[in-house]
């Protein structure tokens, strides 16, 4: 089968050269089985460059009947639900899911460029927005980024939500580890096989068996609280799987912790918040200010509010959205983030430069932007283009707390 994705539109910048990019955008022409689809991408969702090779191969195996019932679990951007959409027809249907805002977002408006009537997209923790449905076909290009627990519920969500007979589609890498999910899924549905194997990704195929459906995890739904310790003090704060290092403290966020300066009226931004650690521990440093903490996760952002809840705090907000800009109309004596540089396997500092440009407009006069990042990670280039100086304020034998002014 034929199939070829193409960017259009946007000039690419290298990002192995570590400049802010003049765009943040890019369109994408997938051409699949004699039908071509326009699909908008952008940073902040996994493969927003180009079609993933998991994706690749997933558009070259499935198979989608008229009025057959398809979800696409881990959706992204959208590709392969709108792809099975225009296949199982008008008398179909196809949810798409994804915890990820920027992609839910994506996946709706490519629906729309697309003209696909016959499918919804929903924002969900694997597939809870969804646990009440059943489906002929699932389709899902394993986040095998997001850890073992997250994978290994897509594929109970599989079996749980397939009609007997129904046919479970997924893809990864083979460093990612999907020979082993194609066992795991053989040993749950009873049967699975491996469909193709291009550039060190594979697709496979599980069938769904006559036995009753696979119980959800409750240990991977379930926040539960965890303790960090900063310096002589001791927080306990409410986390679980699908967040990054959802169940310690990482040392970078320590870091920043250790020595970043909150003053007790100053208005902060916590960008990326994951459980919201960094924003609570402002929050007690500024009683009489107010705190801000963004994460485009819908797991973090739950647990984020369950933590602000938790600690019993009042002057903090925590918003679902994309990066500085999801605040509007205000300025901020401090933005603080530990931004993310991988984009499933690979590395991608698009993220961080979309955080770093949106991040000074938020800032006060005389506002403290700080960043902690990997040592070998040359973000003050970045931070320099755009505050005018970078200084390295702290740092330790993996990570360095960077401070610009506003």
């Amino acid at each position: 089968m034929a199939r070829r994705s193409r960017r259009r539109g946007s000039r690419l910048a290298r990002t192995e050269d570590l400049l802010p990019p003049d765009w943040d955008t890019a369109e994408l022409e997938i051409e699949t089985r004699g039908m071509v689809f326009l699909i908008h991408t952008r940073v902040g969702v996994f493969s927003w460059e180009r079609l993933d090779f998991g994706a690749r191969i997933l558009l070259d195996v499935m198979e989608i009947h008229p009025g057959e019932r398809v979800l696409d679990l881990g959706c992204g951007y959208g590709v392969l639900g709108i792809v099975a959409a225009r296949l199982a027809g008008p008398t179909g249907h196809v949810d798409l899911v994804d915890c990820n805002v920027v992609a839910t977002r994506l996946a709706e408006e490519n629906l729309a460029i697309n003209g696909i009537a016959n499918a919804r997209v929903l924002i969900s923790d694997c597939a809870q927005a969804v646990a009440d449905q059943r489906y002929d076909v699932v389709l899902s290009n394993l986040p095998v980024n997001a850890g073992k627990q997250v994978v290994a519920q897509f594929l109970v969500d599989a079996h749980r939500l397939l009609r007997p007979g129904g046919r479970f589609y997924f893809a990864g890498p083979k460093a990612g580890g999907i020979q082993t999910w194609i066992k795991r899924a053989a040993n749950l549905f009873g049967h699975a096989e491996t469909l193709e194997i291009e550039k060190g990704y594979r697709a496979a195929l599980a069938l769904r068996g006559e036995g009753p459906p696979a119980e959800p995890d409750e240990n991977y739904f379930r926040y539960r609280p965890i303790t960090v310790e900063i310096g002589d003090q001791k927080l306990e704060l409410i986390s679980k799987p699908g967040i990054f290092s959802w169940d310690r403290l990482d040392e970078g966020t320590r870091l920043l912790l250790e020595h970043f300066q909150v003053e007790p009226r100053d208005v902060v931004l916590d960008v990326g918040c994951g459980y919201g650690v960094i924003g609570i521990v402002a929050a007690m440093r500024a009683p009489q200010g107010r705190v801000y903490m963004v994460d485009s996760n819908i797991i973090a952002v739950e647990a984020a509010r369950r933590s602000v809840a938790h600690n019993q705090l009042s002057n903090v907000e925590v918003i679902l959205g994309d990066g500085p800009a999801a605040i509007r109309d205000v300025l901020c004596d401090v933005v603080a983030t530990n931004p993310p540089f991988h984009a499933g396997r690979d590395i991608d500092y698009s993220i961080a430069h979309r955080f770093i440009q949106q991040a000074r407009p938020r800032l006060k006069r005389g506002g403290r932007f700080y960043l902690v990042c990997n040592q070998f990670i040359p973000y003050e280039r970045i931070i320099e283009r755009e505050f005018g100086r970078c200084e390295v304020i702290a740092r330790t034998r993996g990570f360095k707390l960077l401070l610009a002014r506003g």
